[in-house]
C-alpha cells in the first residue's frame, strides 16, 4: 500500500509541475 502511495505522488507531482509550466 505504502508502495503504490508513494508512486503516486512521485508522479503526481512531475504531472502537476508540467502542467502548470504549459499553462503558464
Amino acid at each position: 500500500m505504502m508502495s503504490s502511495d508513494r508512486a503516486r505522488v512521485v508522479y503526481s507531482v512531475p504531472i502537476h509541475t508540467l502542467t502548470l509550466g504549459r499553462v503558464r
